[in-house]
């Protein structure tokens, strides 16, 4: 069977990095892997290849922190998703659809439809979009300042140029999840006020982002964005190297990608050694229970971010 062509879903097209949640050295520097024989991940291999096995382990556990909060394709990160869906008519001239995302940060775009592919285009402005927490109220009616009227049975509807209970096509861009970057370059210096970093998306005015680089850690907020460059709204107290994360992602999210990371070592056998305080190298249980502990502990730090349904 031959195919001529093919009717694509929208969200093929999602723009944003899925970072993971964890430099390396915030993973070396944490008391709880401190805990752990990182020496021998790769037997006999140098600080290099030890740091490479600790940073694929960080970009599996990062994955599976999106798998369960987020389904197989989702993410918690910062992404502008498109969907399409159907939805009816209210009596103010208004759809209403819900993304069902653990964070819903704004509505890029809309454009809706009587039928299938025939697309009118709905401002983005807030006369024509209300977003909520978890949803995003469209008006496809009317316009800035037309009065609305309740009453009796449809009539308010009819003003506003649709009839209430109609079926619409609709399809909606939004920006949903934590931002979550690296800086991509070692410039940023105490007393500056900008970072530059891999992936700025999601980053906005008057967010509070934290900087996470063992001591010197700091938290501010975002003055403006441009590019991939973050000005801050106060000056850096300290200088900050390549590859430091920048993020508003919750600490219980990175401390849940610990616990899965050091699941995987335990795993191992001997890179699962427990360093006791006199520095000797105590067995732990068997390591499925081990591993099985921290994963407990991983998943129940993640089920607050659990969405609705995954971000498809």
């Amino acid at each position: 069977m031959t195919f001529g062509s093919i009717v694509t879903v929208p969200n093929i097209t999602q723009v944003g990095l899925a970072e993971p949640y964890l430099s390396v050295e915030e993973f070396k520097d944490d008391p709880l892997a401190n805990s752990l024989d990182l020496s021998q991940l790769v037997e006999n291999g140098g600080r290099a290849a030890q740091d490479s096995a600790i940073y694929r382990m960080i970009l599996r556990a990062s994955s599976k922190i999106d798998a369960h909060t987020c389904g197989p394709t989702g993410t918690l990160n910062a992404t502008q998703v498109t969907k399409q869906g159907q939805s009816f008519v209210n009596r103010e001239g208004c759809v209403t659809v819900n993304p069902g995302e653990p964070r819903l940060l704004g509505c890029t775009g809309v454009e809706w439809g009587y039928q299938m592919g025939a697309w009118s285009q709905i401002p983005v402005d807030a006369y024509h979009m209300w977003v909520e927490e978890t949803t995003i109220r469209l008006k496809i009616g009317g316009g800035a300042g037309t009065v609305q009227f309740a009453g009796v049975g449809d009539l308010s509807a009819l003003f506003q140029g649709r009839t209430s209970g109609e079926k619409v096509y609709v399809n909606y861009s939004y920006l949903a999840g934590w931002p979550n970057s690296f800086t991509s370059t070692g410039s940023a210096v105490a007393g500056g006020d900008t970072l530059t970093v891999v992936d700025s998306t999601g980053f906005m005015s008057g967010m509070q982002v934290t900087i996470w680089d063992g001591f010197s850690t700091e938290t501010d907020y975002v003055l403006s964005v441009s590019g991939n460059t973050i000005t801050l709204v106060n000056p850096l107290a300290n200088n900050h190297g390549l590859g430091v994360n920048v993020t508003t992602i919750p600490a219980s999210v990175k401390q849940a990608c610990i616990h899965f990371i050091i699941g995987m070592v335990k795993s191992r056998g001997q890179g699962g050694l427990m360093i006791s305080s006199d520095g000797s190298a105590e067995a732990v249980s068997s390591r499925a229970e081990a591993t099985d502990d921290d994963e407990a502990m991983a998943y129940d730090l993640l089920d607050q971010f659990v969405a609705t349904w995954g971000r498809s």
